[in-house]
């Protein structure tokens, strides 16, 4: 089948994480989340955007570019922030009556209220979204 070249509207990631229930057993939380795409030298900007912010809460000095090209500042108070700013959607949400969950700020806002362990894979998710697939084993 040949490779038909076309933007894709958004950039995709499976989301998975555990959670403990009200009997101690695990329960694993699976769903795809979908975020804006961002191109290549955005993604770039970003990454070390946040490395910058890392090492700057640290007290590290910020890296530099080797082209003198400057590094632009973390633009997100927190990283639900970023979330917010990056997720366009999910598939495969359902709720606990068994029905898809509608996207919204608000259903992104009770899922990580309901799921605080939600917060770092979908922060990660946008830049694994953005990273070639990797093919399981």
């Amino acid at each position: 089948m040949p490779f038909v070249r076309a933007k894709r509207p958004v950039a995709a990631a499976p989301i998975s994480f555990s959670v403990y229930d009200e009997f101690g057993q695990v329960q694993k939380v699976e769903f795809v989340a979908q975020y804006h795409r961002h191109d290549h030298g955005r993604v770039a900007d970003l990454q070390d955007a946040m490395a910058n912010h890392a090492r700057k809460a640290t007290g590290q000095p910020p890296i530099v570019r080797g082209d003198g090209t400057a590094i632009p500042g973390w633009e997100y108070a927190t990283d639900l922030a970023f979330i917010a700013a990056k997720l366009a959607g999910w598939r495969e949400m359902v709720g606990a009556d068994g029905q898809p969950v509608a996207f919204s700020a608000e259903e992104v806002d009770k899922l990580v209220q309901d799921y605080p362990e939600a917060i770092v894979p979908l922060f990660n998710g946008f830049f694994e979204a953005h990273q070639q697939a990797r093919e399981k084993n």
